[in-house]
Order: C-alpha cells, then structure tokens, then sequence
C-alpha cells in the first residue's frame, strides 16, 4: 500500500485515529507495520489502505494493546 489509516467506531461512525509514531515511515509489504495512535476507547477498529492501483492489500493479523508496550517513537 502506499498509505493506510488506522480507524474507530465511535457508536455512530468511523473517525481517523490520530498517528503518534509509525515504524517504518512508509508501509512495507510482508512485514511488521506498527502505528502508535492517540488512546481511544471504542468497540471496532479498523485499517484503510491506500494503494497505487490495481493493486490490492489484506490485513493477515491485527495486534492492539494497552498504553504503549513497544514505544516505537524512542
């Protein structure tokens, strides 16, 4: 992908969490992408992706934790 945002549901629609950090800058294709965003609390997340067409992307696991057990912006 050439870009992807990370969103959550807010109990009425989906808004962009705020990137605190990202490693590496720019995704890479098979591999680790991780985001630091901004704490929310909600019931879903979800992962948008934009791509140079046609190409395609999927999303093999998605990890989410509590406050900061990686730290990947030090």
């Amino acid at each position: 992908p050439r870009a992807y945002n990370v969103q959550y549901w807010d109990g009425a629609r989906w808004l962009d969490a705020e990137a605190l950090a990202r490693a590496p800058e720019r995704p890479t294709t098979w591999a680790l992408n991780r985001v630091r965003i901004r704490p929310v609390r909600a019931s879903k997340i979800r992962v948008i992706f934009e791509h140079e067409l046609p190409a395609v992307s999927g999303v093999t696991e998605l990890m989410v934790w509590g406050p900061d057990p990686f730290a990947i912006d030090r």
